[in-house]
C-alpha cells in the first residue's frame, strides 16, 4: 500500500499492518471494539487487560524503549525521499550518510548493543542530540510512520481519545513517541491534539510528560517552495533546506507544538502551553518564533496573546526579519498596523488628541546606528513590494514618514539634483546641435567623400581640437559644450562608481532596476566617455566617426529619458510613467512577439506569391525581372508605370519591410501590384492573402493591443496610493545618494529621541483619541479570567468521569 505523500514504510513489502487491526480508520478494529464494551458495560478490566498482553509485543522491552541512533532514523526518511524522486514526486537531494546498507533497516531492535544507552548520556543537554528513545517498534508502524497513540489521534474521536488516554496511563512514554516519516517526521500526539482543537487531550498529554519542545520537521508541515530542496545530514536531526522561501503554504506551521497553536490561533492552547513553560521564543529551521508563524498565518489576537506572554518582536529569523519586517514583506497589512501599535508609546494627551511615539529601528529605511540603508526594513520593503497588498500599506505611519523625509531632505535634495540634470542636458544639446550640417569634408580624412554627422569645412591639420588655428566661434563653442559634457560625464560615473563599491552590486541592482530611465541614463554616460575616446582614435581609423555618430544618436535618446525620473514625484504625472513602462514591459511585448508570428508567415507567403508572378510575367510578356527601385530604368517611357508588374517584394528581408509599412495604412501599392499580376489564379490569391492580413493583423491584432494598454492604464489609474509609491521610490532612491553621515543627519530632523536615549529614534504622530487600547486591554484581562476558571474546572473534574 503506498502511501499519499511517499512510498512504503514498511520495506518487508507487507501489504497489511497490524497495528490497523487493532485501531481501524474507520472506527473499527479490537481495541474500539472492546473499548466500546467497556463504556456500555462500565467494566475497564478487559479492556486495561487487553492493552496490557496484547500492545506489549509491539514495543521495545515490553514498553521502556530503545535508545537508537539518529542515522537509522534519517535512513528511512532518505528511502522515503528516494521513492518520491522514483515517481517524479520531488528532485535530487544530497544525502550525508554513506555505507549505510538499507536492508539494516527489517532489524531494527535485534541484536541492539546496550552502549546505545550510555551514548544517550554522552549528548547531554546542549547542541543536537544524536540518538532519540523508540518505544513503539518501526516495523511495526502505521504508513506514515505512526504508532497506537497516533492512530487514535489521527481519527480524533471521543472514544479514541478515551482509549489514548488509557494506553498513555499503562505506557507513559508512548506520550512522546512521534511519527517517523519523510512527510509527518517528528510529529507528537501533542501536535496532533492541537491540530485537532482538542483542548482537553492536550492538558491530557502535558500532564502525563508531553515533550513541549518536540519539532516535526516532515515534509507536509514545510513551506510549499522548500518541500524540494530538503536533505539530511547526520549531524544533526532536523532537515536542511533552502533559506530562500516565501513562507507560503497552509500546513507550515513552525514545527514546535507553541508554533501550531499560533499558526491556527488557537488562543486557550497557547495560554496553556506557556502555562507549561513553553518558549515563547524558540525557533524553527526558518529561525521563525511563535510570532513569526502568527504573523505568517495572519492570526492578530494570537500576535497580541503572545506579546503579553513574553513574545518578542525584536527577533529576527534566518532573513533577518522580525514580525514587523516580515509583515511587511508578506504584505499584510492588518497584522503590521497591529504590531507597530504593540510598539508604540504614548508621549502626551491634550484634550481629544494623542501624541504616539513609533521606534523607527525596523521602519526606517535609515540605519539609526550608523546610517546606513536598511533593506530589510519594513519602509524599503513595501514600497519595493511588487503586489497590490503593498501598494495599500503606504498610509498611516508609512505615509506620514514618507512626507516627512520628503519636506526635510527629499524636496532639496531632487531639486538640486534635477538642477545639475538640466543643466548637463542643456550642455549635452548645445554640444550636439553645434555640429555642422553642411560640410564636406571628413574630420578625420579629408580625402573621404562620405557624407557623415561629424564633418568640418576645416582640412586635415585643422581639426576640432586643433581649432585655435582659426578664430572661428561656432567651433570655438562646440569644444568648450563638449569638453564640459565630457567632464560631467566622467565626474558621474566616478561618483556612481564609488557607490557601487559601497553598495555592493547586488544592492545597486536592486535600488536602481526600479529605475529604467535611470539605468539608461548611466549607460548613456558611459557612451559619452567612449566617444571622447573614439574622437582621440579618429586620426587612426575613419570608421571612428561612424562608430561616434551612432553611439551619439543612442545617447540622445537615454540621456532625454530621465526625465521621466523626476516626472515620478509629481502627484499626477507619476503613475503615468508606470504605466508608460507596464506597457512597455508587458502588453507591447506580448503583442510583438505575436505580431512577429503573423508578419514573418504572411510576408514569407507574399514573397512566393510576388515571385510566382514574376515568372508569369516573364513567359507573358518576355522581359527581364523588373523590381520596384529600377523601374524607371526599364519600362517603356510611352506607356503608363501603372500598367506594368513591379516586383515590391525582391528580397525575402523586403517583404517584412513592406507588409509592416502596410500595417501602418500604406496598403494600396501593394494591392495595385497584386491587381497587376499576370497571373490571375495568383492574383486571386493574393488578394485573399491581402485581405485576411488585413482582418487579422490590422484589425484584430492592434484592436486587442489597444484593449490591453487601456486594461493596463485602468487598473494603474484607479490606483489611488501609486503615485506615492513612485515618490516613496525617489525618496530611497535620494537617500542611495547620499553619505552615511548626510542621512544620519537628516533623520534628525524627522524624527525624535527615545527618553534619555538620544542615539535610539522615533517618529511622533498625532491622532485623534480613542478608546481601543483601554478596550482590548479589558478583553485581555476578562480572557486570563476565563482561562483560570477553565483550568480550575479541568483540574477538579473527577478522574472516574473520564474513566482512566
Amino acid at each position: 500500500m503506498d502511501t499519499e505523500y511517499g512510498g512504503k514504510f514498511n520495506l518487508n513489502e507487507d501489504n497489511e499492518k497490524e497495528i490497523y487491526t487493532l485501531v481501524g480508520m474507520n472506527n473499527e478494529g479490537e481495541l474500539i471494539n472492546w473499548m466500546r464494551y467497556s463504556l456500555q458495560s462500565g467494566d475497564y478490566s478487559i479492556i486495561d487487560e487487553y492493552i496490557e498482553k496484547k500492545l506489549i509485543k509491539f514495543m521495545y522491552n515490553d514498553g521502556k524503549g530503545k535508545i537508537i541512533h539518529i542515522s537509522e532514523l534519517l535512513k528511512i526518511r532518505q528511502i522515503q525521499r528516494l521513492n518520491q524522486i522514483k515517481k517524479g514526486k520531488g528532485k535530487n537531494f544530497s544525502s550525508n550518510i554513506e555505507n549505510k546498507d538499507i536492508n539494516e533497516l527489517n532489524f531494527y531492535g535485534k541484536n541492539q548493543n546496550n552502549i546505545r544507552k550510555a551514548l544517550k548520556m554522552i549528548d547531554g543537554e546542549k547542541g543536537d542530540a544524536k540518538h532519540r528513545e523508540i518505544i513503539w517498534k518501526l516495523e511495526e508502524r502505521g504508513f506514515i510512520g505512526e504508532t497506537i497513540i497516533g492512530v487514535c489521534m489521527l481519527k480524533g474521536s471521543p472514544i479514541h481519545c478515551l482509549l489514548a488516554k488509557r494506553i498513555v496511563k499503562r505506557f507513559p512514554k508512548l506520550v512522546n513517541d512521534f511519527m517517523i516519516s519523510e512527510e509527518y517526521y517528528g510529529l507528537s500526539p501533542l501536535h496532533q491534539s492541537i491540530i485537532n482543537d482538542n483542548l482537553e487531550m492536550t492538558y491530557f498529554l502535558l500532564k502525563n510528560g508531553a515533550d513541549i519542545n518536540q519539532r516535526c520537521y516532515g515534509a507536509f508541515f514545510s513551506t510549499i517552495d522548500q518541500r524540494n530542496t530538503r536533505w539530511d545530514n547526520i549531524n544533526h536531526e532536523y532537515v536542511e533546506m533552502s533559506l530562500d522561501t516565501n513562507y507560503e503554504g497552509k500546513t507550515y506551521m513552525g514545527e514546535y507544538p507553541l508554533s501550531f497553536a499560533s499558526s491556527t490561533n488557537k488562543l486557550d492552547f497557547i495560554r496553556l502551553l506557556r502555562a507549561f513553560k513553553a518558549d515563547p521564543i524558540v525557533k524553527d529551521y526558518n529561525g521563525n518564533t511563535p510570532m513569526h508563524m502568527a504573523v505568517i498565518h495572519e492570526q492578530g489576537e494570537a500576535i497580541n496573546l503572545l506579546y503579553d506572554l513574553g513574545g518578542k518582536l525584536t527577533i529576527t529569523n534566518k532573513l533577518n526579519l522580525t514580525p514587523l519586517t516580515l509583515s511587511a514583506k508578506l504584505g499584510k497589512k492588518s497584522i503590521f498596523e497591529r504590531i507597530i501599535n504593540l510598539e508604540r508609546s504614548i508621549v502626551s494627551k491634550h484634550g481629544n488628541f494623542n501624541s504616539f511615539s513609533y521606534p523607527l529601528v525596523k521602519i526606517d529605511s535609515i540605519d539609526q546606528d550608523t546610517g546606513k540603508i536598511n533593506y530589510e526594513s519594513a519602509l524599503s520593503l513595501i514600497v519595493y513590494g511588487r503586489g497590490q497588498k503593498h501598494l495599500e500599506m503606504l498610509d498611516g505611519l508609512l505615509e506620514e514618514l514618507l512626507k516627512a523625509k520628503w519636506d526635510s531632505f527629499g524636496r532639496r535634495k531632487l531639486i538640486k539634483s534635477f538642477i545639475f540634470y538640466f543643466i548637463y542636458y542643456c550642455f549635452f544639446v548645445v554640444a550636439f546641435i553645434s555640429r555642422p550640417g553642411i560640410t564636406l569634408y571628413d574630420t578625420c580624412h579629408s580625402e573621404s567623400s562620405n557624407t557623415i554627422l561629424n564633418k568640418s569645412e576645416i582640412n586635415n591639420e585643422d581639426k576640432l581640437i586643433n581649432f585655435t588655428t582659426r578664430y572661428d566661434n561656432f567651433y570655438c563653442i562646440r569644444f568648450i559644450f563638449e569638453l564640459l559634457v565630457s567632464s560631467m560625464a566622467l565626474i558621474q560615473v566616478i561618483l556612481e562608481i564609488f557607490d557601487l563599491k559601497h553598495l555592493g552590486f547586488l544592492q545597486w541592482w536592486n535600488i536602481y532596476k526600479a529605475f529604467p530611465e535611470k539605468l539608461m541614463y548611466k549607460v548613456s554616460l558611459i557612451m559619452i566617455l567612449i566617444m571622447t575616446k573614439l574622437r582621440v582614435l579618429c586620426y587612426f581609423g575613419k570608421n571612428t566617426t561612424t562608430i561616434e555618430d551612432f553611439l551619439g544618436i543612442i545617447s540622445v535618446l537615454l540621456t532625454t529619458i530621465n526625465f521621466l525620473f523626476y516626472c515620478r514625484a509629481i502627484k499626477y504625472v507619476g503613475a503615468f510613467v508606470l504605466i508608460i513602462y507596464d506597457i512597455i514591459a508587458k502588453d507591447m511585448l506580448r503583442f510583438i512577439i505575436i505580431y512577429s508570428i503573423f508578419l514573418i508567415g504572411f510576408s514569407q507567403a507574399f514573397y512566393i506569391l510576388f515571385t510566382g508572378c514574376v515568372i508569369a510575367d516573364q513567359k507573358q510578356n518576355n522581359r527581364t525581372h523588373i523590381c520596384d527601385e529600377d523601374i524607371y530604368k526599364k519600362i517603356d517611357t510611352n506607356k503608363n508605370i501603372n500598367d506594368y508588374f513591379t516586383n515590391i517584394m525582391c528580397r525575402p528581408h523586403e517583404s517584412i519591410l513592406r507588409l509592416f509599412i502596410m500595417t501602418l495604412g500604406e496598403f494600396a501599392k501593394l494591392y495595385s501590384e497584386i491587381n497587376n499580376c499576370p497571373n490571375i489564379i495568383f492574383s486571386v490569391i493574393g488578394k485573399i492573402l491581402f485581405f485576411m492580413f488585413e482582418l487579422i493583423v490590422s484589425i484584430m491584432l492592434f484592436n486587442v493591443l489597444i484593449a490591453m494598454m487601456t486594461r493596463t492604464y485602468e487598473s494603474v489609474e484607479s490606483t489611488n496610493n501609486e503615485y506615492k509609491r513612485q515618490l516613496a521610490k525617489v525618496i530611497l532612491a535620494t537617500e542611495v545618494s547620499m553619505s552615511s553621515n548626510e542621512r544620519k543627519l537628516v533623520m534628525l530632523h524627522y524624527s525624535k529621541p527615545i527618553d534619555t536615549n538620544r542615539r535610539k529614534r522615533a517618529f511622533i504622530i498625532n491622532k485623534k483619541g480613542n478608546f481601543n487600547e483601554s478596550k482590548s486591554k479589558y478583553n485581555l484581562y476578562s480572557n486570563r479570567i476565563l482561562l483560570e476558571k477553565r483550568l480550575k474546572k479541568i483540574k477538579q473534574t473527577k478522574e472516574n468521569n473520564y474513566e482512566l
